[in-house]
């Protein structure tokens, strides 16, 4: 792993290593503040004259080891205990005494540690004289002798603990043990982490990034990110994928393109709904085709539960095309994924048969299909689609998954356009305003059911047709004349397709429409005038 990589991790994980840090700082700070201080008292002595030759001297230098030594000794910590009066042991004594001996400034200093600061001094002050009341019998050599330079005094601070000290060094460690947490993590850990881990020789491109819709959003009567929050992040990232993804045939605009996930629950119906609404709102008519029969997103995202769907078509229990479609807009309409178990194995010349059906009304059929691992008919819609985008949920999808369902993919002979990655983010920012979703932009149309009856029914003066009892369909509304040449071509596409029958056994029959650029000038005035 190298250094982008674990800057990357860091990323990830930085409020993790910053609560840590500032757990393990303030536990160390507290804990130690709680420890009785310590405080220290010294005293300073010289040996041997202030002025004399060199070899006095340097005999009183050689002499400053050997009185440091003694001032820890046992009798003279006895001697210094009997004198004040302290029922304490010559050994607890020894432990709180420390020397230092200086043999070229002949300078002994006598440190003593204790929790009650005229105490230390008392006990610095009473070793002082212990030593050189020890020194002094039986000897008259000036080298030994032993004076009080500096004597201790009660200190003010403590020196232990050092309650600040201890606090950095439990933020360090703590530091230290979430790096140390957050790697094993890292390694032991089989999702995918970022965009980084999808780039890579033999690997399909990277289309970009984009962000999962929050919960709240998804819930609402408006659950498309692209038509509630057309100027969040979320939604750029959505059209500058579409633009991406629409002309990845060479400049040559799609007629049909797969979304599927690498595992369940990663997001690929929610990207597959959104990437609709972006296309149908370039002039584009786009049929979103629900083909996950096990967890039907697109389905439960766009309220469609309970109604008939591909399923029933494939299955046979629907005749036509015109019975399962769901108009949501101008140029969007929805194929639910039905009710239906969807267990039974499409044949791939019917799944080609299928999408030549619905593009003969359509310029894109967008196919929501369900994990690789999970529905062999994926990989039959793959064959029959002309281009495959994977999505990888960020932290959700594992490695494993993901390299099954690219190889797989890839051996049936799919035109894989590259990889999606979908995080969860915790904000959707508006360039320019802060982010509300209590509000939508505008109110959806109610989803409009095309239904086919048994039987022709008669038509009233309002357009409105009786299908059964369960049942009322609205007419299309009459369309206006279109001048000649005033016709758009934007977003349109050959329909010479739609003239061809439709191959038998497929349970698609063609629908009569007009073209979509008179359909879409006799909804907007003409501009040619």
């Amino acid at each position: 792993m190298d250094l982008t990589a674990y800057l990357a991790v860091a990323k990830r994980w930085w409020w993790t290593l910053l609560v840590a840090t500032w757990v393990a700082g303030l536990g160390g700070g507290l804990a130690a503040s709680r420890i009785e201080p310590t405080y220290e008292a010294q005293v300073r002595l010289l040996v041997g004259p202030v002025n004399t030759d060199i070899d006095t001297l340097k005999a009183a230098g050689q002499l400053v080891q050997t009185y440091g030594e003694l001032v820890s000794s046992r009798p003279l910590l006895e001697s210094a205990l009997a004198e004040l009066g302290l029922d304490r042991a010559a050994g607890q004594l020894r432990v709180a005494v420390r020397t230092t001996a200086n043999d070229v400034t002949r300078l002994l200093t006598i440190r003593v540690q204790d929790a009650d600061p005229a105490l230390a001094a008392r006990l610095a002050n009473t070793l002082a004289d212990q030593l050189i009341g020890l020194t002094s019998r039986g000897t008259s050599r000036p080298e030994g002798e032993v004076q009080v330079i500096d004597f201790a005094q009660p200190p003010l601070s403590p020196v232990a603990p050092q309650v600040s000290l201890i606090a950095l060094l439990a933020a360090a460690a703590g530091l230290l043990g979430a790096l140390v947490l957050i790697l094993l993590i890292e390694y032991f850990s089989d999702t995918v982490k970022g965009a980084a881990e999808l780039v890579g020789p033999g690997r399909p491109a990277v289309l970009g990034t984009v962000g999962r819709s929050p919960p709240s959003l998804r819930e609402s009567t408006q659950p498309l990110v692209v038509e509630a929050l057309p100027e969040s992040r979320t939604a750029t990232a959505y059209r500058l994928l579409s633009t991406k993804i629409e002309f990845a045939d060479r400049g040559r605009p799609l007629r049909s393109l797969l979304v599927v996930g690498a595992q369940g629950g990663d997001g690929s119906g929610e990207f597959a709904a959104n990437l609709a609404a972006v296309v149908a709102r370039t002039g584009r008519r786009v049929t979103l085709l629900d083909a996950d029969p096990e967890e039907a997103e697109v389905t439960a995202l766009l309220r469609l539960a309970g109604r008939s769907g591909i399923n029933e078509l494939l299955e046979g229990r629907v005749a036509d095309l015109d019975e399962i479609r769901v108009t949501r807009g101008p140029d969007i309409e929805v194929l639910p994924a039905g009710t239906g178990a969807g267990a039974r194995l499409m044949d791939p010349e019917r799944a080609t048969a299928l999408l030549e059906g619905i593009g003969a009304s359509a310029d894109l059929v967008i196919i929501a299909g369900a994990p690789v691992h999970r529905s062999a008919n994926t990989l039959v819609w793959a064959r029959a689609a002309e281009g495959t985008v994977l999505i990888v949920g960020k932290d959700q999808t594992k490695r494993q998954n993901l390299a099954y369902a690219t190889e797989s993919l890839l051996m049936v002979g799919a035109r894989l356009l590259g990889t999606v990655l979908l995080e969860h983010r915790r904000g959707l920012a508006r360039a320019g305003r802060p982010l509300r979703l209590g509000r939508p932009l505008a109110e959806p149309a109610a989803p409009a059911v095309r239904a086919v009856a048994p039987a022709a029914p008669a038509e009233s003066a309002a357009g409105v047709a009786a299908v059964g009892p369960a049942a009322v369909v609205a007419a299309p509304p009459p369309t206006r004349p279109v001048a000649p040449g005033a016709a758009r071509t934007r977003g349109t596409t050959s329909r010479a397709a739609s003239a061809r029958p439709a191959p038998a056994g497929t349970g698609v029959r063609r629908r009569q429409t007009e073209p979509a650029a008179a359909r879409r000038q006799a909804d907007e005035p003409d501009r040619s005038r």
